[in-house]
């Protein structure tokens, strides 16, 4: 097994990639209830959707974090943020008040992790050969 990659959170990179996945967490909250990434609006217990989206959006960030901070890749800073313009752009008139939506909302961030990757491998892929 490889051990650069094993997470310690006594290092300085996993603390700090935490904190950046924090952060990237109240963004995907805040985006959901301000109704950038989906049209609906947000009321009640409906606030619970918003706080899962800034989870799964939280897990992005961390590993987005590590990549930053324990590998110190520049590029991996980049990826919550394009694939929250991504899901924006693509997903944002669709609607998330509902459990159902909210799973779509969710697959579609997942989608648009998906397609912000491709463009980093394709990219890069085709700077190589």
């Amino acid at each position: 097994m490889n051990d650069d990659y094993e997470i310690d959170f006594e290092e300085r990179s996993a603390r700090q990639s935490t904190v950046f996945a924090i952060i990237i967490s109240l963004i995907g909250i805040t985006l959901y209830a301000q109704e950038i990434v989906q049209k609906d609006y947000i009321s009640g217990d409906e606030w619970v959707f918003a706080i899962l989206f800034g989870g799964l959006c939280g897990l992005i960030g961390f590993f987005s974090g590590m990549t930053f901070f324990k590998s110190r890749n520049p590029f991996g800073l980049f990826p919550p943020f394009i694939v929250f313009f991504i899901h924006s752009i693509l997903f944002g008139d669709e609607p998330g008040d509902r459990f159902g939506e909210f799973m779509l909302q969710c697959f579609y961030l997942l989608l648009s992790l998906g397609i912000t990757f491709f463009f980093f491998f394709y990219s890069d892929s085709y700077q190589l050969g």
